[in-house]
């Protein structure tokens, strides 16, 4: 793998001209590709409402992609599950790449897409495969091809969002504290009436409470006066 200081070189080297234009109307043959890797830069609440298919959210700060030295492997960190994590880093096995921000027709030479296809190529993804970006962005999809657009959250964020952990290898339940499923409680799975009932409001007595004077043993201190009132008051 290339020193950073060569990478940061090599990258700023490479033109757009270097990688493929690809049109949405390609994309179908992308989708059948099980090894292809597709990388959707867009913010994730973007992506989280709609996305192409089988695309990873790559949402990062713009600096950080065009930066030649800000290496892959950091990037798959900021990933927002360990799925995508896992997936990302099998980048080099991958039979191509297609990368889609919101709506670019160009990559000018400060173009995020480019910044991170750069990095790709310049940390050994093969020149004999290819890497693309999308034409138009993923507003021309939903344009021209709005059947391949995935609506909804994805599931592996579902997954992940509910249970942290995972089973042993030979799919009993692991011991506690070495990856035992767990249950997270978020508040967004809490239903509206947690937030309106007597356990998250101020406590407030059914019944007056009296002033009472109390002697030094704790005791309610006899008041004869009251007493002898409610007695001939029966």
């Amino acid at each position: 793998m290339p020193s950073p200081s060569t990478l940061g070189a090599s990258s700023s080297a490479l033109p757009s001209s270097a990688f493929t234009s690809l049109p949405p109307s390609s994309l179908p043959a992308v989708l059948s590709d099980e090894s292809a890797l597709i990388l959707d830069i867009r913010p994730h609440n973007s992506y989280s409402q709609a996305r192409v298919p089988h695309a990873l959210s790559l949402s990062v700060p713009s600096t950080l992609l065009k930066r030649p030295n800000f290496c892959l492997a950091r990037l798959a960190e900021m990933l927002p599950t360990s799925a995508a994590r896992d997936k990302f880093a099998g980048w080099p096995h991958a039979s191509r790449i297609l990368v889609y921000d919101a709506d670019s027709a160009a990559l000018p030479p400060t173009s995020n897409l480019l910044g991170l296809m750069r990095k790709f190529r310049n940390e050994g993804f093969p020149a004999s495969r290819e890497i693309a970006w999308l034409r138009g962005g993923f507003h021309a999809v939903w344009r021209e091809h709005p059947s391949l657009v995935e609506h909804g959250p994805p599931q592996d964020v579902l997954d992940e969002d509910d249970v942290t952990g995972e089973p042993e290898a030979d799919g009993d339940p692991a011991p506690l504290g070495r990856g035992a499923p767990t249950r997270v409680l978020r508040a967004k799975h809490l239903p509206q009436a947690a937030f309106t009932s007597a356990s998250t409001i101020p406590f407030k007595p059914r019944f007056p409470v009296l002033d009472v004077d109390l002697d030094p043993g704790g005791s309610p201190i006899k008041d004869d006066a009251f007493e002898e009132e409610q007695h001939f008051g029966r």
